[in-house]
């Protein structure tokens, strides 16, 4: 008897609370319950748009900070995430019979965001279905929500703009980071890596956030943020239904593919698409494999001689011949800032990978060079960071990405 008058008061005490949610919050509980019931998600493969700003009240703070492209596939539950340099020339049609050539970070404040769509969708060959657009303040919730965020600080980090109450100072190591410590390092951009530093630490935050997501969210914590970050942070076409759906899809995703839409430098020093690499990751998006071939080295070489452009390009050639299973760009660039550290003409390699099958296969190259011991390094804390960082920004100030190199080559007289 005392048992089942103690599960009748706990099932009118259920039944209570559950009015309380519908009648002060209708709309959450509504979409969970629809979102259980039928998933109203448009397609099973869905491709999402992602732009971040930084509403700092700078100049140009309209412009989209981030542009990438979330690939979703609910039957595989494979998801990537395609960065798009922000400073990707691309062709949009204004009239009928004139074309105009933009930096793709112009497009959204220019002509809006169903041209950037548009123009994102055709370059890559699929239907946007979805987008999402970011103000960083996100991150700050995110980081209070699911924090604190881990992350590693490669290098010393300190800022300060008094005008728009920013201060932002790191130390190299791990650090465990609150809402506000995860905005601020997503904020920063005045290390010697420039716009690739920033790209590299959105993907690192990224990372975390999701892996703490996995451990935090759970169904109502999901929709509780999403309505959050709706009030100001955040402006979608996804409702809470298609968003717990996702939830409820992706839950356990223990796999993101992190890649960079192909780029090549122009002779006028365009940052454009490379079609030929293009051709091949259409096919990787829309079957979502990204398989990375690992057996073969890539090596990029710099110039850092005083001749010209053929002179670099006939050493390159003589470097490389009878050179099997090996991949290789070049950048013929007069560097300046980097003297500091790389003596004109004098040859240097950086080994970036850690792979030493991948550092040997190259090890015929690195025996023509005739390098000083000194002049061959890996970069670490302890030697040599201050001379990657110094290049790595020097190179992105003329627009030159450096992507998934083994081997970096600076090749003197």
């Amino acid at each position: 008897m005392i048992s089942k008058a103690l599960n009748a008061t706990i099932g009118v005490f259920a039944v209570f609370i559950g009015l309380i949610m519908v009648l002060f919050f209708p709309y959450p509980v509504f979409q969970i319950i629809k979102s259980l019931f039928s998933s109203s998600l448009p397609a099973d493969t869905m491709y999402v748009l992602v732009l971040g700003k930084d509403d700092a009240n700078e100049a140009g703070s309209d412009r989209t900070d981030f542009i990438g492209v979330l690939g979703l596939n609910t039957k595989t539950k494979e998801v990537f995430l395609l960065s798009i340099p922000r400073d990707l020339r691309v062709d949009y049609v204004v009239k009928k019979f004139e074309t105009r050539v933009e930096k793709i970070n112009a497009i959204y404040k220019t002509y809006g965001l169903t041209d950037l769509e548009n123009i994102i969708g055709e370059l890559l060959g699929i239907p946007i279905h979805r987008y999402v657009i970011l103000d960083y303040n996100a991150f700050k919730i995110l980081g209070d929500e699911l924090g604190p965020i881990k992350i590693f600080v490669k290098e010393p980090m300190h800022y300060d703009d008094y005008q728009q109450n920013l201060h932002i100072h790191f130390d190299p190591g791990m650090v465990e980071m609150d809402g506000q410590k995860l905005l601020e390092y997503v904020r920063f951009r005045y290390d010697k890596m420039g716009d690739l530093g920033r790209i590299e630490r959105q993907h690192q935050v990224l990372k975390a956030v999701m892996e703490s997501a996995r451990a935090k969210l759970n169904l109502f914590k999901t929709a509780a943020i999403f309505t959050k970050l709706l009030k100001e942070d955040l402006e979608t076409n996804l409702d809470l239904a298609e968003v717990i759906a996702l939830y409820l899809k992706f839950k356990e995703l223990s796999n993101l593919s992190l890649i960079t839409l192909p780029t090549m430098l122009t002779r006028s020093a365009d940052l454009v698409v490379d079609q030929e690499k293009l051709n091949d990751l259409k096919n990787n998006i829309r079957t979502f494999k990204f398989s990375i071939d690992t057996s073969r080295p890539k090596v990029v070489f710099i110039n850092n001689s005083t001749g010209n452009r053929y002179d670099f390009e006939r050493k390159i050639n003589k470097l490389v011949e009878n050179t099997e299973n090996l991949k290789y760009d070049y950048f013929f660039v007069n560097l300046k800032e980097s003297e500091t550290y790389f003596k004109k003409n004098e040859n240097y390699v950086l080994i970036l990978s850690e792979d030493m099958n991948k550092i040997q296969k190259a090890q015929n190259i690195l025996d023509r060079l005739n390098l000083k011991d000194e002049n061959k390094f890996r970069p670490t804390i302890s030697k040599g960071l201050d001379a990657y960082y110094s290049l790595i920004y020097e190179l992105s100030s003329s627009r030159i990405y450096i992507q998934d190199a083994d081997l970096l080559v600076l090749i003197g007289s």
